[in-house]
Parts: C-alpha cells; structure tokens; sequence
C-alpha cells in the first residue's frame, strides 16, 4: 500500500525537475525500475524511498546528458568496484570533497551488497564525510554512457566498456576482515589516488581551454 502511494509522489516530484526533457510516463518508469533494483538488493529497507528517489535522480540526470538534453557541464566520474559497498563509495566521496562538487562523481558495483561497510562508514566519519545517506547500487547504463571516466577497484575485466569513456584501474586492497587501522590506511590510498587524478584532471581542462 505504501509503495503505491510513495512511487507516484516521487515521480511526481522528479516530474517538476524533468519534466521539460522527459514524458512523465518515462520518469515513472525511471523510479519503478529504481525501485525495484534497490527493494531486490537491500536488506535494510528503512530509507528506500528515499534511496528511490535519489537513484532516479541520478538515472534521469544522466539519461539527459548522454541523450544530449543538457549539457554535461563538468567531468564525471563514475567509481566501480565489486559490491559497491566500500571502495568505490570512498572514492566518489573523497572526490566529491576534493573537488568541491566541480567534478560530477557516481559510483556503482558489478554485483552490489546489501549495505556499506561499516569500516568504510566508520573511517569516512572520522574525516568529516557522512556516507549514511549512500546505498549500494548497480552500474546503471545511463550513469555509465554519461561517464568521461571509470575508474574500477578489482573489477576492470567485468565491466562493459564504451567507446567515448576513459578506463582506470586502481590497485586497492579489498575492506573485508580488514581492521580500523587497516581500513584508514586503505582510504589514505584511495585518497592519494584521487589527488593524482584530480590533479591530472585539471591538467586536462586546462589543455582544452587553451
């Protein structure tokens, strides 16, 4: 009953977003198929409409630049490892704060988990980043046609590649059975990764501005 009645209120809302470039029969399908991947995947059910209505967002936003709607206005990142719950999610957070929001950053996983790790969760908190909001999710097709570059953690050979997106693999260590400490030392990993790639980055928008 509830599902019934929080579906149509999302897309209602995402509807006053993307109305003028999407039907709303095709938001509501956005947010059902959203919907739908998340209620299969989590085993915590209790932010899945909110979860829901993000995941669309994200989905919608991409379908409108990979269908050249808008403009894709900065560079995107999308961060992939196995399960979505820890080593992507650091990275896409650690760049969001790099970059404060200049680079556009998704992250998804070949075969998602169930929930974030609590390390991950944990170590990020000490650094000021909330990821209680974040949620294991898919490689969506639309995040991913949208993306300039994937960026995989143990998983490179699993992923589809496009022709028009830029491939990276970063060797890191995987989360599970690692302790605090270990984990910290894991994330400074990933963070000095994301300051060499921030860094060539801007290199690259600066050769093209030229």
């Amino acid at each position: 009953m509830e599902t019934r009645r929080m579906l149509p209120r999302i897309a209602e809302h995402l509807t006053e977003k993307y109305g003028k470039l999407f039907s709303p029969e095709k938001i509501a399908d956005v947010v059902n198929y959203s919907f739908a991947t998340l209620d299969a995947q989590s085993k915590v059910k209790t932010h899945l409409f909110t979860t829901t209505e993000h995941f669309a967002d994200q989905r919608l936003h991409a379908l409108a630049i990979s269908h050249g709607l808008i403009e894709g206005d900065k560079p995107r990142v999308l961060f992939v490892c196995p399960s979505n719950t820890g080593r992507s999610q650091i990275g896409a957070a650690l760049m969001g704060r790099r970059t404060e929001g200049a680079v556009g950053t998704r992250s998804g996983g070949v075969n998602p988990g169930g929930h974030l790790h609590h390390r991950a969760v944990e170590v990020l908190q000490e650094r000021g980043i909330d990821l209680s909001g974040m949620f294991p999710k898919p490689i969506d097709t639309d995040v991913h046609d949208a993306a300039e570059y994937v960026v995989a953690m143990g998983c490179l050979d699993q992923i589809e590649q496009r022709p028009d997106s830029t491939y990276i693999e970063w060797d890191i260590p995987l989360l599970a059975e690692k302790s605090v400490e270990e984990v910290r030392e894991i994330v400074d990993l990933i963070e000095r990764h994301v300051d060499e790639f921030t860094k060539e980055l801007s290199t690259s928008a600066r050769h093209a501005a030229a």
